[in-house]
């Protein structure tokens, strides 16, 4: 699978909080990063989302505080490349609703959007429904991503409700191995 000018990837919530050692961690969480850090610099347009709930609402006690080490991103991250971040208010999994981010991929004439990030049955699953209903053809990337797999098969749930939606599934040694197209 080749990127082209009309990918972009999404790289969602990959913030210190959502990371072993935070509020809210996903306990394998720092393994997508060799995963993300690879393929990134293959699309020409990259945006990452966070969550970043508004100062005082209820949602701060199970989100990200903005300001504090929690909401930065990893420094496990690579961020050179990325054009644009995306708050989400912390009421939304997905970055689409209330942001313009669709509106903005139309723009730059995106037509398929790569997901990685975190948590798989959450804010992945989310954003790549969300990603869908706008249009866009999606693939998760799934060395990319991880879970928080509360029930045990929370991960498979979320990766089979993604498929039946028509969202693909790949690896990023796929993306790595083949040439990228003009």
């Amino acid at each position: 699978m080749s990127i082209s000018r009309h990918d972009a990837l999404i790289v969602v919530d990959a913030q210190n909080d959502f990371l072993p050692g935070g509020l809210l961690p996903v306990e394998d969480g720092n393994r997508i990063f060799r995963a993300i850090n690879a393929i990134a610099p293959s699309f020409s347009t990259v945006y990452f989302t966070r969550d970043w709930p508004a100062p005082g609402t209820n949602l701060t006690r199970f989100h990200p505080m903005p300001g504090t080490n929690g909401a930065e991103f990893s420094p496990l991250i690579d961020r050179g490349n990325a054009v644009g971040v995306i708050d989400k208010s912390g009421e939304e999994f997905s970055p689409f609703p209330g942001t313009g981010l669709a509106d903005e991929l139309k723009r730059r004439d995106i037509r398929r959007v790569f997901v990685c990030g975190l948590a798989t049955d959450y804010c992945i699953k989310a954003t790549a429904l969300d990603a869908r209903a706008n249009g866009f053809d999606v693939t998760v990337v799934l060395d990319g991503v991880a879970a928080y797999d509360l029930e045990p098969d929370d991960e498979a749930k979320a990766l089979d409700e993604m498929r039946a939606a028509g969202v693909a599934l790949t690896e990023s040694g796929v993306l790595l191995v083949l040439p990228a197209r003009p």
